[in-house]
């Protein structure tokens, strides 16, 4: 029931991008299939990865119709990914919005987080190890994207610490690494050395894009 992430060993996304359209284009249009979903994942993941914020929210927001006729929506595991994965774009996209040069979308990025936060009270009460981290974590960035530091530091300790238990390395190091940023001095620095150093191992090519993606605005 883990979500999936999109890696991108060479830290280009027009690869992965590629292979996932051509591997949707065997199913049909007609009908909105489990494989479309993973189609849309691995998209706005690469959006999310190469910083396209409003391009990974259009993307979700195109399939949403189809998501909910799908019945994807019935189960527990899918809607949180799907939520979760809708609430990284909104986020994203919102960041985009708040940029100096488009001061009149200042509204939208408003609703965009407004929308983040209502999709974090969703997913939180399902039944599955990876939603109150996921919540936890979508909270935090809309904190953090409203000046809301000491909110966005306890909410990223409450999902740091969610990840943790539910075996979620990769969310969790991430967690890890804004979590320092935020506390700052001594301690701050330590922590995100031991993210940079877990990703490292890992072969993380871009720590800052992947982190990004797993936490927009965090």
């Amino acid at each position: 029931g883990q979500q999936r992430v999109v890696l991108f060993p060479n830290d280009t996304t027009d690869h992965a991008m590629a292979e996932a359209s051509q591997a949707i284009a065997a199913f049909p249009t007609t009908t909105y299939l489990l494989p479309h979903y993973h189609y849309l994942s691995a998209m706005v993941q690469a959006e999310l990865y190469a910083g396209r914020g409003r391009a990974a929210f259009e993307r979700t927001s195109a399939d949403w119709r189809g998501l909910k006729q799908s019945r994807l929506l019935n189960a527990q595991c899918m809607r949180v990914e799907i939520r979760h994965l809708l609430a990284r774009a909104a986020l994203a996209h919102s960041i985009d919005a708040e940029a100096p040069s488009r001061a009149k979308s200042r509204t939208s990025a408003q609703r965009l987080r407004r929308l983040a936060g209502t999709l974090a009270q969703k997913i939180a009460p399902d039944q599955v190890k990876h939603a109150p981290p996921f919540a936890a974590a979508i909270r935090a960035s809309v904190s953090r994207l409203e000046g809301r530091d000491e909110d966005a530091r306890r909410l990223l300790s409450e999902a740091l610490h969610g990840f943790e238990a539910a075996g979620m390395q990769l969310y969790a190091q991430a967690t890890r690494d804004r979590l320092g940023a935020l506390e700052g001095g001594e301690g701050g620095a330590v922590l995100r050395q031991q993210a940079q150093a877990w990703m490292t191992s890992q072969q993380v090519k871009n720590p800052a894009a992947m982190i990004a993606m797993l936490l927009p605005g965090a």
